[in-house]
């Protein structure tokens, strides 16, 4: 729903805490590529884990991603628009 409110005008940022091999990015690109490739939405992704940032990385090589555990290092407050996580409290 977001993305919606998005345009080049007036882009969004969105932070996928969690981002693990960049999963969400591609939906992006393959749900709204014309907002993406606007830059109506700046996307950044963090995973607590280095190789998945790696892995991430390597998809998608022109993207902001960061290792980094959030828990002990937390961002600024109102740093993005919007968080994301999707996967991350999920058990098997």
């Amino acid at each position: 729903l977001f993305i919606a409110k998005a345009d080049g005008d007036h882009p969004i940022s969105v932070v996928d805490v969690g981002c693990g091999a960049g999963l969400f990015y591609a939906y992006l690109m393959w749900y709204h590529p014309s907002k993406m490739a606007a830059g109506a939405v700046r996307y950044a992704g963090i995973d607590i884990s280095p190789k998945m940032v790696a892995a991430a990385h390597k998809r998608h090589p022109n993207v902001q991603f960061e290792a980094r555990n959030v828990i002990a290092d937390p961002l600024p407050s109102a740093c993005y628009d919007f968080a994301v996580m999707n996967g991350v409290l999920t058990v098997k």
